[in-house]
């Protein structure tokens, strides 16, 4: 608003100045006029002294006028810009009184400002400056993404040219190498035939000579070489015969004597194993042997880790081996070691297993005993 006024002020002023500039012009063009009719005057005898005495009165006069009108024009321009600028202050002492309205509201009847009402005006203002606000952000953001869209799809059409002419300059380059190619499949295919045609004629020349040499010396040496070489034939197919029988003779009494070998350490082996399990079994009610699943003498060879290797073939190998004392029969060898395992007999030695092994201990006897029952049953 004060601009608007500033730009009313500078543009009356400068009116009210033409005008007054004007009206000067108007009096010294007026002047000049009178003076040029004087001098005409003076041609025809008026006298000079009388024509410069009015032409300085009438100069004076002019001086007075334009002095008037700058007088004239500066009064003006004083009331107007005292003018405006009681306007200008009448419009602001309203602007505040609005503005106290709007904070404290219209007086009602008792005086009391209308406060809640105000307030509510306010908030309805704030509301829909906030709206507008939101809806020109909201424009702007639109506008600026319909700028990137149309960026986007410029930028895609020209990559999209750019393929299309790469892609038609291959296809124009392949084109002309394939054609390139078919000619010189052309300028080959009619260049075979002759060539083909003379090596098939020195070919066949080379050939018949070939032959003639080769029968003469074919009908002289055909037969000694046949029977040479049948007889060289039938040397090496023998010869390859007894290479393999003495190979296999070698390989079979080295198995034999491997067999033999094992055999009698097995027998060492197991005799040591029946040593060593009477003699542990004579000093096992010594009260100073640390009993455990470990060295309680077990009846196999070799002597169990856990529970689970304790098998009916282990146990029937070491107990019916021909290596123990006497020659009694099986079933008298399964009494025999059911009196040394059974659970009740084996009590006494079973107390003097620590707790942490004892339960392994029974139930390695429970399975050996198990295995010695099931072999009794056999025997009946």
């Amino acid at each position: 608003m004060k601009q608007e006024l500033a730009q009313d002020l500078y543009r009356e002023t400068g009116v009210r100045f033409v005008q007054g500039k004007r009206h000067v012009d108007r009096v010294y063009a007026r002047l000049a006029v009178d003076l040029e009719e004087m001098l005409e005057v003076n041609v025809v005898g008026v006298d000079l002294d009388e024509v410069c005495d009015d032409a300085e009165i009438r100069i004076r006069e002019a001086g007075r006028q334009a002095k008037k009108a700058h007088q004239k024009l500066e009064d003006d321009l004083v009331d107007f810009i005292r003018d405006e600028i009681q306007d200008l202050q009448r419009s602001r002492r309203r602007d505040q009184k609005k503005r106290k309205e709007n904070v404290y509201g219209k007086k009602d009847e008792g005086g009391i400002p209308c406060v809640k009402k105000s307030r509510r005006h306010g908030e309805q203002e704030y509301e829909r400056n906030t709206q507008d606000e939101r809806k020109r952000a909201r424009e702007r953001a639109e506008e600026q993404k319909r700028k990137e869209e149309e960026e986007r799809r410029s930028r895609f059409e020209e990559e999209r040219e750019q393929r299309e002419k790469e892609h038609w300059r291959k296809e124009y380059e392949q084109a002309q190498e394939a054609n390139r190619n078919w000619e010189r499949a052309q300028e080959e295919a009619r260049q075979r035939p002759r060539e083909e045609k003379a090596s098939k004629e020195e070919g066949a020349q080379n050939r018949s000579k070939n032959t003639q040499d080769s029968n003469t010396k074919e009908t002289r040496g055909s037969q000694g070489n046949n029977e040479a070489e049948r007889d060289r034939l039938y040397r090496e197919a023998v010869q390859s015969i007894a290479n393999l029988t003495k190979r296999n003779q070698d390989l079979s009494a080295t198995i034999k004597a491997l067999q033999e070998e094992l055999q009698r350490r097995s027998v060492s082996l197991l005799a040591q194993s029946w040593d060593a399990y009477k003699a542990l079994w004579d000093h096992l009610n010594h009260p100073s042997l640390q009993l455990s699943f470990a060295t309680i003498p077990w009846p196999m060879h070799p002597q169990p880790k856990t529970p689970s290797d304790i098998t009916a073939l282990a146990v029937s190998n070491f107990l019916f081996s021909n290596l123990d004392s006497g020659d009694r029969s099986r079933k008298d060898k399964i009494k025999t070691a059911l009196l040394r395992w059974h659970p009740d007999k084996f009590a006494r030695v079973l107390s003097r297993v620590p707790e942490a092994d004892r339960p392994l201990v029974e139930e390695g006897v429970g399975i050996l005993v198990r295995h010695l029952n099931d072999e009794l049953a056999k025997e009946k």
